[in-house]
């Protein structure tokens, strides 16, 4: 993972979602799934950005800071969906914690892959760009509108 200052991952999450940034809170729910969603996305990188894709898990969809306490478990579940077998090839991917503003934040960082497709139980997913407004994400809280995410299944 490129180094980082934690003015920089502070300026990356004030910016917002985007096709190459996810935000999560914690790990429950459905999270994981939509986790290997962005990480097969971000090592799709269609818009060839040529740059890591960055997960945060620890970060509220509005992109201030849960209450997260990242532990080794949790760093060894998301270092873990890159060998699992749901995403093949696998991805090039590192994670790390970082404390940001006093509170722990797990961020994945995502290699564009050198040899795309990249499947997630079978279905490429990408990230192409902002979503149109009627899009059911809704808008992010400046008022502009996410990502939009898609996959393709059986290619």
């Amino acid at each position: 993972m490129p180094n980082f200052t934690e003015r920089e991952l502070l300026q990356i999450i004030e910016s917002g979602e985007s096709d190459r940034v996810e935000f999560k809170e914690s790990l429950s729910g459905d999270a994981a799934t939509r986790i290997r969603e962005a990480i097969c996305a971000f090592a799709n990188d269609l818009p060839d950005h040529r740059v890591p894709g960055l997960v945060f898990v620890g970060v509220k969809n509005d992109g201030t800071m849960g209450n997260l306490s990242v532990k080794d478990r949790l760093l060894q579940q998301l270092a873990d969906m890159k060998t699992d077998g749901n995403i093949l090839p696998p991805p090039s991917l590192t994670v790390e914690k970082r404390v940001l503003r006093g509170r722990d934040v797990a961020v994945i960082s995502v290699q564009p892959s050198d040899s795309p497709p990249v499947r997630f139980k079978g279905a490429i997913h990408v990230r192409t760009g902002p979503c149109p407004p009627n899009h059911k994400r809704g808008a992010n809280r400046k008022g502009e509108f996410p990502y939009l995410s898609t996959y393709v299944k059986g290619v």
